[in-house]
């Protein structure tokens, strides 16, 4: 059986018509002309083998976007505004429609999907790693969101620059009101007061939040101890 003109590769579109052999030269990976499961062509049968495959590039690039973003916010204190508060509630939209197109890929891939073996040996072509590119990315944002562990990172990366400033000021007794960054930190004030030394990250309803130095370590068992002497907080 011979291939259609338009056949492609499944894996790189690379075109199939007129090869000498059934292995793509572009990526390596097998096909049969009797099958029309294991290339691309126009036949309504195709339809099924475009859910075969893994999400495309564009897909996974966007929700690795909308990851670093929710990142960003949920290591930062301050930073959950009415803005944030949108941008959540699109990546949750975002996360749940590309987790059920995910599902329905495993699905037709587990009960329709077949690969041609290459060397002997089953061949799933370079394209692999997006197969798992998706429900990683959704464990990260959602863990982002339900847990305390990306201020915890983001804080640890900043804490050595952070406890310089923190001496300094105890030791000086002043302020700082202009913006500056220290460590991975955009720090909006520092204010400085009997308790301590307060780095303003950012504000919720009104409310100053950020990290409290406090040099008398007052509370080492609350849950919102980031370090010996270093807290979340919020004035």
């Amino acid at each position: 059986m011979s291939l259609p003109d338009e056949a492609k590769c499944l894996d790189c579109d690379y075109a199939l018509r007129g090869l000498l052999s059934n292995v793509c030269p572009e990526c390596g990976r097998g096909f049969d002309p009797a099958v029309r499961s294991t290339y691309k062509s126009r036949h309504w049968y195709h339809m099924w083998h475009l859910w075969e495959s893994p999400q495309p590039m564009r897909t996974i690039v966007v929700a690795f976007v909308l990851t670093v973003m929710l990142l960003s916010l949920a290591s930062c204190p301050g930073q959950f505004s009415l803005g944030a508060a949108l941008a959540i509630t699109t990546c949750g939209f975002f996360f749940s429609t590309a987790m059920l197109d995910y599902l329905v890929r495993t699905l037709v891939y587990a009960t329709r999907g077949r690969y041609i073996t290459r060397h002997g040996q089953p061949y799933r072509g370079a394209g692999r790693w997006r197969w798992y590119a998706i429900p990683v990315l959704i464990l990260i944002a959602s863990s982002s969101v339900l847990t305390d562990w990306p201020v915890r990172l983001r804080f640890w990366m900043s804490r050595s620059a952070l406890e310089s400033a923190a001496r300094m000021h105890v030791a000086t007794g002043t302020s700082m009101t202009q913006p500056q960054w220290i460590g991975v930190y955009r720090i909006e004030e520092i204010v400085t007061s009997a308790d301590g030394v307060f780095f303003v990250t950012g504000s919720w309803f009104g409310d100053q939040e950020g990290f409290m130095y406090r040099p008398d370590d007052p509370e080492p068992a609350t849950p919102n101890r980031l370090a010996p002497k270093w807290y979340c907080d919020q004035h």
